[in-house]
């Protein structure tokens, strides 16, 4: 029962600012603003050429390139997030 009062007051204040910003600036409070959402974990700006070195090093073995990327950034993350890094990125042994 708490956590549904809880909830309810969560949402009404969500609610009532999001009238507000509408009231104030009409249709366009609607539009997205820059920076929301989740933050990458590696942004490629900052660690692209860490893992570019560590997976020309080791090719055939990406989860060794992993464990040496973890030493050498200061941020851990886990071998899927690695993977879909190098995947959105285009890296792997033949295009490095």
């Amino acid at each position: 029962m708490v956590l549904f009062i809880s909830l309810t007051f969560r949402y009404c204040i969500i609610w009532v600012q999001w009238f507000k910003d509408f009231k104030e600036t009409g249709l366009d409070s609607l539009a997205q603003q820059s920076g929301r959402g989740r933050k990458n974990k590696l942004p490629k700006d900052k660690y692209l050429e860490i893992v570019k070195k560590h997976i020309e090093d080791h090719p055939h073995q990406p989860r060794k390139a992993y464990a040496l990327t973890l030493e050498d950034i200061d941020t851990t993350i886990c071998y899927n997030t690695y993977k879909s890094f190098l995947k959105k990125h285009s890296i792997s042994a033949t295009n490095v």
